[in-house]
């Protein structure tokens, strides 16, 4: 792991923007294609991921301040997460992707940049950590020696569960190695009332032989020149890790 310089965060974000005029581009159509996918499905031996990069943008939170996070709030703490993700293709063909993510609260698909389908009724639990979503997607082999593999995905997220104490997290389980990890957290959409004055980075690891996770630390994320945004780019994570961004709501 190292800490974010100015190339790797401005390469970061140039993805991103990349990422949103494609995405918004795609989104009317991906939804709704044809359920039957086929493709090479994924095993840890031969995938690995040269990019993750993860915006989560935070669009209201109703736990900001937890005096005032009374029983009678009826609205809901919302998150859109814009992830790019380039596969390392070693086959250079076409791949399944069978991912399931599992949330508190509520998760919703807007749009992939690929062929998916649900695999299953989506589960969901009022105030609990067991809601699921489990889809598959077929990420298109590289056209060219030069391009990669790759998938853009958005996911809306409802969140019911209230935080512990006035604090709050955002992060991102890891599915295969991953060369380079950023992640933005936006806060743009709140009132700087509500905006943390830091945001905490850590990284949870898998342990060899032991089903339990270990805390292992990682660079705190770095406030950029907007103060409503945070970043955290690190390298070399592994396969199963988590990358947590944990913030405080101001009193």
């Amino acid at each position: 792991m190292i800490r974010p310089n100015a190339i790797i965060v401005t390469f970061a974000s140039a993805l991103l923007a990349v990422a949103a005029v494609i995405a918004y581009l795609t989104k009317e159509s991906d939804g709704k294609r044809a359920v039957e996918l086929s493709g090479k499905e994924l095993r840890d031996s031969d995938v690995k991921i040269s990019t993750f990069s993860r915006h989560m943008k935070i669009i209201n939170w109703n736990w900001f301040n937890s005096d005032r996070a009374s029983a009678g709030n009826t609205q809901r703490d919302s998150a859109i997460y814009l992830d790019t993700i380039y596969f390392v293709n070693p086959s250079r063909s076409p791949i399944l992707w069978h991912d399931t993510t599992v949330v508190r609260g509520q998760v919703f698909i807007d749009f992939m940049s690929a062929p998916w389908r649900l695999v299953d009724q989506p589960e969901y639990q009022e105030h609990s950590t067991n809601s699921k979503l489990e889809y598959e997607a077929v990420i298109a082999a590289p056209k060219g020696e030069i391009e990669p593999t790759w998938l853009i995905r958005q996911f809306r997220y409802v969140d019911t569960f209230q935080p512990d104490n006035g604090r709050s997290q955002a992060g991102l389980r890891i599915p295969y190695h991953a060369d380079l990890v950023s992640l933005v957290l936006d806060f743009s959409e709140l009132s700087a009332r509500q905006l943390p004055s830091d945001v905490a980075c850590r990284v949870r690891r898998p342990e060899v032989g032991s089903p339990k996770l270990v805390d292992s630390a990682c660079v705190s994320a770095t406030g950029t020149f907007d103060p409503a945004v945070f970043t955290a780019t690190l390298t070399g994570i592994a396969a199963g890790s988590q990358v947590i961004l944990e913030w405080s709501w101001p009193k």
